[in-house]
């Protein structure tokens, strides 16, 4: 059975430095979270908040929508689906108004954790898409990001980190994952479509010496202000 003591969120704010030209939404009165499971030796899982099923039987590799909570301080409670005497991990998140976050399950089963990232919740002001790394492969060494021209866009990504969110043109981009300080391509991704005035996310997840293999997971953030 796993230790399943009561540690705080690793949150991270992530606000790049390139976005002086966003605008607040109108509809900022709720807040907003959704859950990815990250954890590649982990069975699907039921998440809730407090006495709220917010994700369930989610399998490995997969997110969920995201669902509005009132601003206030809520019980993470995470378990394997069909199983909810013993929880897996149990962590407080604190939600205020207009945040927007993405729960990430990460690690191995052994040293299960929650990461709590903040997406970004504001709209687009230029005609530009935005897209950042976030590293959650147990075994992977730092990670950069980069156009298959070698163009980077993000170097030296370490695991549970995230890098900040950077523009990029509106059209398809073939792009590649590489093992920091070096030339050895992990896995290239061609022709990953980018929209305008839109957010996305690639995640790094599974294990570069084990099964299920190292690959990634792109998401598009904050969908319901677009």
């Amino acid at each position: 059975m796993l230790d399943c003591n009561l540690n705080e969120f690793i949150l991270l704010k992530l606000w790049g430095e390139n976005m002086n030209n966003l605008t607040v939404p109108e509809n900022n009165s709720l807040g907003y979270v959704r859950v990815f499971h990250a954890v590649p030796d982990a069975p699907n899982m039921d998440v809730y908040a407090d006495d709220t099923l917010i994700a369930e039987n989610l399998p490995y590799g997969s997110y969920t929508d995201y669902v509005h909570l009132d601003e206030g301080t809520y019980t993470i409670m995470l378990y394997e689906t069909g199983q909810h005497r013993f929880p897996l991990l149990s962590n407080m998140l604190t939600v205020h108004s207009s945040d927007v976050f993405t729960v990430a399950v990460c690690g191995l089963l052994s040293s299960i954790s929650f990461l709590a990232i903040t997406d970004f919740n504001r709209l687009a002001g230029a005609v530009n898409a935005w897209v950042r790394l976030v590293h959650l492969s147990p075994d992977a060494p730092q990670l950069d990001l980069t156009q298959a021209n070698t163009t980077f866009l993000f170097r030296n990504i370490s695991f549970k980190q995230a890098s900040s969110y950077s523009p990029i043109s509106p059209e398809p981009h073939d792009l590649q994952i590489r093992m920091s300080r070096t030339t050895t391509t992990l896995l290239s991704l061609p022709d990953v479509a980018f929209e305008s005035h839109t957010f996305y996310t690639v995640y790094a997840i599974g294990l570069i010496s084990g099964m299920p293999a190292f690959q990634t997971v792109i998401s598009e953030d904050s969908p319901m202000i677009k």
